[in-house]
């Protein structure tokens, strides 16, 4: 009888009127990770035009040789590339036959994206400070400064590789956990 009850209750499952409005927008609305990345993307691609805007001006770009407004367009370009392919990663997740196929491409997509990630922001900051330090006069003080800089920078970039590492572990966890299943 209790089985009965059960198979009864599968076979009229979502036949009442109205049974799936309590989900709200399926497939329409994006997760809340996804709308802050968004954000996130649209307010640093407004920073760099608005950067690419007024450097010529504000930062001499108009003293400075061809090749290094060209490497700092190059850069803020080559940023804003980073991360609208890192917004399409997260957005457009990989659809394989099964949940692990799909996992498994995932990770390696991931991995790729990180190594994309973490030379792209080398590069381009290292675009930015060649621009930058391109027509300073340099005195002790300002070699200080520079050392500063560039170890605050590495700080950056290896907190950034241990967040990518974090992100690939648990992945490559979970696709662990399925392969044991």
């Amino acid at each position: 009888m209790e089985q009965d009850a059960l198979k009864s209750a599968w076979q009229q499952a979502g036949s009442r009127p109205g049974a799936m409005q309590h989900i709200p927008a399926a497939g329409r609305s994006f997760p809340p990770a996804l709308k802050a990345i968004r954000r996130q993307l649209l307010v640093e691609s407004l920073g760099y035009a608005a950067f690419l805007l007024m450097y010529y001006d504000f930062f001499d770009g108009r003293e400075k040789p061809f090749y290094l407004n060209a490497l700092l367009v190059l850069c803020i370009s080559l940023m804003l590339l980073h991360n609208i392919a890192g917004y399409l990663l997260i957005k457009n997740p990989v659809k394989a036959g099964n949940l692990k196929q799909s996992l498994t491409l995932y990770l390696q997509r991931v991995r790729q994206f990180s190594v994309v990630s973490l030379l792209s922001r080398l590069l381009g900051i290292s675009g930015l400070l060649l621009f930058f330090l391109a027509q300073i006069t340099w005195s002790a003080t300002k070699y200080w400064i520079l050392a500063g800089v560039l170890l605050f920078l590495g700080i950056q970039l290896f907190s950034l590789y241990r967040v990518w590492s974090g992100r690939i572990g648990q992945i490559s966890s979970i696709v662990k956990d399925l392969d044991a299943a």
